[in-house]
């Protein structure tokens, strides 16, 4: 009886069908006409892409800039590392895309009508619009893809986009390097006086005669001693503000003996110090000098051969379904209307 039923309600379904066959071809004819004059006259779009992999050096330093400083100020060192995720918020920064289109002149590349171009802020936004990052996890890699009406230009844009963001990265990390030499220059110097301080100061102590047989002790002021060690003209002021309070401070009856030590130790500290710095020096020239790839190319971008939009298979079959769908529910509702 239920399948009987069936076919009685798949017999009325086939007979409103041939019924309103017309107006099922005509619904189902005018939107695929309309699907194709669309996906004719629609502006075709190439993408082209290129795989990257990041670089990653010892300790997550990839440039190798960070190290330096990072033992001399205690901020642990090799925090520059280029990961992915780093690329991708670069090569996503508006910063990076203004840097794009005054390097490469690009403004009338995206923007052909000279009277209708916009500040560079607003083609940053439009030039970020036509570019694409994603991550490729299992593989660790980068694509960057950009979309363009142009094949050739699709491809010089993933390209000039690759440049930009190689110089984007090397001058921002000349720019530490740079930074970290200078700050391992000025410790040097600083370093340097404080050296030949102490050793006018052992000196003057050999000269004054204040050795004595008889008179075993001598008096120390103990601001001075700690002041040398801030001769940085910011942290002198905060060092000195917070010495005052010593400033007639005065160690008294120290042993001749103890205090020669006493110097001669600091002196020593000083050598050693000057020594380490002046190779800590050498190197941090060395880095400012340096250009390592914070990436690889592993497919270059080139000019693709077919459009990437529009999709003319997807929308017409999307437009021949959708079409379908409509025009079957109308016929039905249509019985529907001329049943009552």
């Amino acid at each position: 009886m239920n399948r009987l039923t069936e076919y009685v309600n798949l017999l009325d379904v086939w007979k409103i069908l041939l019924k309103r066959k017309k107006t099922l071809f005509l619904i189902i004819g005018v939107t695929t006409v309309l699907a194709l004059a669309y996906c004719l006259s629609a502006q075709k779009s190439y993408r082209a892409e290129a795989v990257i992999l990041p670089l990653s050096g010892k300790d997550g330093d990839s440039l190798g800039v960070t190290a330096l400083v990072g033992q001399l100020v205690n901020m642990g060192g090799g925090g520059a590392g280029m990961n992915s995720s780093t690329i991708r918020a670069i090569l996503n920064s508006r910063s990076l895309a203004m840097s794009v289109i005054e390097k490469f002149n690009l403004m009338p590349v995206l923007y052909p009508d000279e009277t209708a171009r916009p500040s560079l802020e607003m083609a940053a936004e439009s030039l970020l619009k036509r570019i694409q990052v994603q991550i490729r996890m299992e593989e660790k890699t980068l694509v960057i893809s950009a979309i363009f009406s142009d094949p050739k230009i699709a491809a010089d844009l993933v390209k000039q986009y690759l440049e930009g963001l190689n110089d984007f990265i090397h001058e921002n990390a000349l720019t530490l390097a740079k930074k970290n030499r200078l700050f391992v220059h000025q410790q040097l110097m600083l370093n340097k006086k404080n050296l030949l301080e102490a050793g006018k100061q052992l000196n003057s102590f050999y000269q004054g005669d204040r050795i004595s047989s008889t008179k075993a002790t001598i008096d120390v002021s103990i601001f001075e001693s700690l002041s040398n060690a801030y001769s940085n003209d910011l942290v002198a002021e905060e060092v000195n503000a917070k010495l005052a309070p010593l400033s007639s401070g005065i160690v008294k009856d120290v042993p001749q003996q103890i205090y020669l030590e006493y110097l001669s130790t600091q002196k020593g500290i000083l050598n050693q110090t000057d020594a380490y710095l002046s190779q800590q020096y050498e190197m941090a020239k060395i880095e400012e000098q340096k250009n390592d790839p914070a990436f690889q190319i592993i497919d270059n971008a080139i000019a693709p051969r077919t459009h990437f939009q529009p999709k003319r298979k997807l929308i017409m079959i999307i437009s021949f379904v959708l079409s379908s769908l409509f025009g079957f529910v109308t016929i039905f509702l249509m019985e529907l209307r001329s049943a009552k």
